[in-house]
C-alpha cells in the first residue's frame, strides 16, 4: 500500500535524527580511539622489551619458578600435581556498552570455543575476573563463578589500574587457589581490524614460543649465559610479577583501542546506511508527491470537462 507524503516525511525526520546521533558517536569514538592508539604505541616498546626479557629467562637452563610450567615425568611429580588445585581463572576483557560492531560478539565466540574445549576435562573448575559488564554476563550465562568485576576502568587505562587487577591474580596463583590463568581479550591491529584471542598467562609455558628456542641456540653458540644477580630466585620473584602486570596492562590498552575503533567503524556504517535510507525515502517522497499532483491535475481537468458538457 503506497505511503502518504506525511508518513514519508515523518520517517525521513526520524532517520535524520538517528543519523545525527550515529555521526556524533562516530566522531567521539574516533577521538577516543586516537588517544588509545597513542597509549598502545607508547607502551608497545616497553611491553616488547618485557617479553624479550621473559623469553631470555625461559631460555636459561636450571632456572625454576612456580610461574614456570614444567613437564612432569616422574610419578612423584604427577602425584604432587594431582594434589594441587585444578581451578582455572579466566581474565576476560570486554566492554561495558554495546553499539560496538562485532567487538563483543567476536570475544564471546572465542570465549565460548575456549570454554567448550577446556570443559572436556570435567575435573576443572572455572573462576572469572571480568573487566567490563559483557564479560560478567558471559560468566552468569555459563554458570561460572564471578570473583571480581571491574566495570569502571578509565577509557585511557593506567598501569595502576592494571596492577589492581593483577595483584589478586598473583595472590590466588601463589596460594595455589588456582592452577592456571587464561586471558581472553582483543588485540588492536588497525582501525578496521581487531583480533579476539585467548592466551595462557600462568603458568608460563617454557616451550610455547619459538623465540625461546632461538634464544637458547644463541646462548649455546656464543657460549655465554646471562648472570642473574643477586640470585635467580630473588630476581624471578621480583621480575615475573612485573612482567605479568605489563602483559595485563598491554592487553587492557589493546582492548580499549580495539573497542573504540570497532565502535567508530560501526557508527560510520550506521551513518552511511542512514544516508542511503534518507536518499531512498526522499526519492519515494518525490514520486508520491508527483503522483498526488498528477492525480489532482487529472481531477481538475476531469471537472472542467464535466462543466463544459453541462453548459454545452
Amino acid at each position: 500500500m503506497p505511503q502518504s507524503t506525511k508518513q514519508i516525511k515523518i520517517k525521513i525526520s526520524s532517520v535524520k535524527s538517528i543519523k545525527k546521533i550515529t555521526r556524533s558517536m562516530q566522531m567521539i569514538s574516533a577521538v577516543k580511539m586516537q588517544k588509545s592508539v597513542k597509549l598502545v604505541a607508547m607502551s608497545k616498546a616497553y611491553s616488547a622489551a618485557a617479553n624479550e626479557i621473559l623469553e631470555e629467562l625461559k631460555s636459561l637452563e636450571k632456572v625454576s619458578h612456580p610461574f614456570f610450567a614444567v613437564a612432569t615425568d616422574s610419578a612423584e611429580e604427577i602425584a604432587e600435581e594431582d594434589t594441587q588445585s585444578n581451578v582455572e581463572l579466566l581474565l576476560f576483557l570486554s566492554s561495558n556498552r554495546g553499539l560496538s560492531g562485532s567487538f563483543n560478539s567476536n570475544l564471546l565466540k572465542v570465549a565460548t570455543a575456549y570454554l567448550k574445549t577446556a570443559q572436556q576435562d570435567k575435573n576443572t573448575q572455572f573462576k572469572v575476573i571480568a573487566v567490563g559488564k559483557n564479560a560478567a554476563k558471559f560468566a552468569k550465562r555459563n554458570n561460572l563463578e564471578l570473583i571480581a568485576l571491574y566495570d569502571k576502568i578509565n577509557e585511557n587505562p593506567t598501569f595502576a589500574e592494571a596492577r589492581i587487577i593483577a595483584l589478586p591474580i598473583l595472590d590466588l596463583f601463589n596460594s595455589k587457589t588456582i592452577s592456571k590463568v587464561t586471558l581472553i581479550s582483543t588485540d588492536y591491529v588497525s582501525s578496521f581490524t581487531q583480533t579476539a584471542r585467548s592466551k595462557q598467562l600462568l603458568p608460563i609455558d617454557l616451550k610455547s614460543n619459538e623465540v625461546n628456542q632461538e634464544a637458547q641456540e644463541n646462548i649455546v653458540q656464543k657460549g655465554i649465559a646471562p648472570i642473574l644477580e643477586p640470585n635467580p630466585e630473588d630476581l624471578l620473584n621480583y621480575l615475573l610479577p612485573k612482567l605479568l602486570e605489563t602483559q595485563i596492562y598491554q592487553a587492557i590498552l589493546e582492548s580499549a583501542a580495539a573497542e573504540h575503533s570497532s565502535r567508530m567503524v560501526a557508527m560510520k556504517n550506521a551513518t552511511d546506511s542512514a544516508t542511503d535510507i534518507i536518499g531512498s525515502l526522499t526519492l519515494e517522497f518525490n514520486k508520491s508527491r508527483q503522483a498526488s499532483i498528477t492525480k489532482e491535475l487529472a481531477e481538475i481537468v476531469s471537472g472542467a470537462d464535466s462543466l463544459d458538457l453541462a453548459f454545452a
